[in-house]
């Protein structure tokens, strides 16, 4: 039944509050557990987390042991995970929270045994997709462990092609990728 123009308006306040954890903290939750497995399995001792937003999955793996350093392409994102988990250059490979782009790491070869990035990939545009794969398994020393969207809307088609075929070029190449 329609309602009638006199009824009181519906609220617009939510009956319980929204989480405050950036959605891009929450995606990235999933790699964390085969991180920390890989650390005991393989050696992983470092990681490089690109589009690290507000620098959770880096402070999650500092309290598991695990040197971690964070990118991320905004510089709002950085100041934010500067002020939330602090510099310790103890715990990372510095500098610890670094602003730039998947295509140009501040890093040197293999600086990192893994590098991890979560729902980041699918939003490159298609002519960035291989040079920022080629510079992620520069840094990295031992593999790529990567969380890519895969719905129809996210990832271009050409994108997702040049993602498929670098990660299995790097694959028979030697490179590790999960």
């Amino acid at each position: 039944p329609a309602a009638s123009p006199w009824a009181a308006p519906r609220s617009t306040t939510r009956s319980t509050p929204r989480a405050t954890t950036p959605t891009s903290t929450r995606r990235g939750r999933c790699i964390l557990p085969v991180i920390k497995n890989l650390s005991g399995a393989l050696g992983v001792r470092s990681v490089l987390d690109v589009g690290c937003s507000h620098g959770y999955a880096v402070s999650w793996l500092w309290r598991h042991g695990i040197k971690a350093s964070g990118l991320d392409v905004s510089s709002i994102a950085i100041s934010k995970a500067k002020a939330a988990r602090g510099e310790e250059p103890s715990q990372c490979v510095p500098p610890c929270f670094a602003q730039g782009s998947a295509t140009l790491l501040p890093w040197g070869d293999g600086a990192f045994d893994a590098i991890m990035s979560t729902d980041v990939l699918e939003h490159l545009e298609a002519d960035e997709v291989t040079p920022a794969l080629k510079e992620l398994t520069r840094v990295a020393g031992k593999m790529l462990v990567l969380k890519i969207a895969s719905r129809g809307d996210a990832v271009h088609s050409l994108q997702a092609s040049k993602l498929a075929a670098h990660l299995q070029a790097a694959a028979a190449a030697g490179g590790g990728v999960v």
